[in-house]
């Protein structure tokens, strides 16, 4: 995993382009935290209604990746219909970047990019 994260960042430090910068990528960052809060209650409920009938009729794999849809459309509607709207009315002014570009990189990780790419420790 931190190869990735040291992969992704030497990327962007270089303005490489990366399937990183993918539109797909961007959009599940966005809904990522609106992903993490229903995605169990999404499960368990998915499990008391139909959850034994459905893995006995199509198995566990389909049955994740129906479930993993599932999550990730409730997600979307939460982050679409409640935490943009949110943001936009609460969020601070200030707070806000104004361009779309990604923030730089802080010392620390710029150093430990170089530092992998010359072969060195951080």
């Amino acid at each position: 995993m931190a190869l990735t994260v040291v992969g992704g960042a030497s990327a962007d430090l270089r303005g490489a382009r990366s399937w990183w910068r993918s539109p797909a990528m961007l959009l599940l960052g966005e809904i990522s935290y609106a992903l993490y809060l229903p995605h169990y209650q999404v499960i368990l409920l998915f499990d008391h209604l139909v959850g034994g009938r459905v893995r006995a009729a199509v198995g566990q794999a389909a049955t994740a990746a129906l479930l993993t849809a599932v999550c990730l459309g409730v997600a979307w509607l939460l982050y679409r219909l409640v935490e943009r709207p949110l943001t936009r009315r609460f969020g601070s002014r200030s707070g806000r970047r104004a361009d779309k570009s990604p923030p730089e990189p802080s010392g620390a990780v710029r150093n430990a990019v170089r530092a992998t790419q010359t072969g060195g420790s951080p």
